[in-house]
């Protein structure tokens, strides 16, 4: 069973960033840290170009994730191993905008990382740190959220009341993240702490990666489902969210 998995504890945030990009105007790497959608690192001039978070201490890492980029060719994540930088993840990005998800079987001990972006102009989200694995595989009514998006339009009318079409919004897709009969510890220890950090913060969700390369999923604006007990010792739960999955 391929489990889904769920990038919410953000090391960005908190860390030192550093690149010798030069950048636009308003375009500081530190921009990132937000971990919002509206904010965005611009680097300018010919790649590659290298971004390095400092933890500050040693952490325990195994992914990260990244969304509203323009980023294509291999991007990869060096970590530090005492002394230099070593290689350790990488993904190829097509610069279409999607979401990307980048996990390891084995997490590592670091104390800081070096991203290298082959080609990139804009980055908004970058996630660093130890993601969730679910209990779970995704059950049945679940939509690919890039086939779930809907488009949302204004239609415009002219003053004298003639259909002039319709412009486009946004594409988006509302998908709701449902688990059942899950151990009540495991949902203690794992989904409290998800759901108290998250209903405010987005997250990553990899619904599918071993077997659908497109599965990377970048999810805000949160609502949470009441976790209930079907029977004792297990629990129901589930997350409501606004997928951002690439084009569609």
């Amino acid at each position: 069973m391929v489990l889904p998995r769920i990038a919410y504890n953000n090391l960005v945030p908190t860390s030192t960033l550093t690149s010798v990009s030069t950048v636009a105007d308003g375009g500081a790497l530190a921009n990132v840290k937000s971990w919002g959608r509206y904010s965005f690192w611009l680097p300018t001039g010919a790649g590659p170009h290298y971004a390095e978070v400092d933890f500050g201490s040693n952490k325990t890492i195994n992914c990260f994730c990244i969304a509203g980029s323009d980023c294509s060719g291999t991007v990869k994540m060096q970590r530090w191993n005492g002394s230099s930088f070593v290689d350790w993840l990488e993904v190829v990005a097509n610069g279409d905008g999607s979401p990307l998800y980048v996990f390891a079987g084995a997490s590592q001990l670091t104390s800081k990382v070096k991203f290298t972006f082959p080609t990139i102009t804009a980055l908004s989200v970058l996630f660093v740190g130890q993601d969730m694995e679910l209990p779970e595989g995704i059950g049945p009514g679940w939509s690919d959220p890039i086939m779930a998006q809907i488009i949302e339009t204004s239609p415009e009318i002219s003053r004298e009341g003639y259909w002039l079409g319709a412009a486009m919004l946004r594409k988006n897709a509302r998908l709701t993240l449902n688990l059942k009969n899950v151990d009540a510890g495991w949902a203690k220890t794992n989904w409290t702490p998800f759901h108290n950090t998250c209903q405010l913060n987005p997250f990553c969700l990899n619904w599918q990666s071993d077997n659908y390369p497109t599965s990377a999923t970048f999810c805000h604006n949160n609502k949470f489902i009441p976790a209930t007990f079907p029977r004792p010792f297990f629990m129901d739960m589930g997350v409501e969210f606004d997928a951002e999955a690439g084009p569609a």
